[in-house]
């Protein structure tokens, strides 16, 4: 499952995030090694790619929907 990524006050993922915590989050490239984010294909888009698609998320309607983790390993979904 995908994160709110709508700048919904309560339940959007980067709501708060500043543009440099934005693009630093790219540069990082895969945290969880099981993502379906291309996270290396954004880690080589320039700054001024990134700040645009900042920019627009942080103009997206606020839609209050909250996402629980959105990674479960194989482990704890057997619980």
């Amino acid at each position: 499952m995908s994160p709110n990524l709508t700048p919904d006050q309560e339940t959007g993922r980067i709501t708060n995030w500043t543009e440099e915590q934005f693009i630093n989050r790219f540069r990082m490239q895969k945290v969880i090694p099981i993502s379906e984010m291309p996270w290396d294909q954004f880690r080589n888009m320039t700054d001024n790619d990134l700040k645009a698609i900042y920019n627009y998320l942080k103009t997206l309607k606020p839609i209050k929907n909250k996402i629980e983790a959105t990674y479960v390993s194989a482990k704890d979904s057997k619980k």
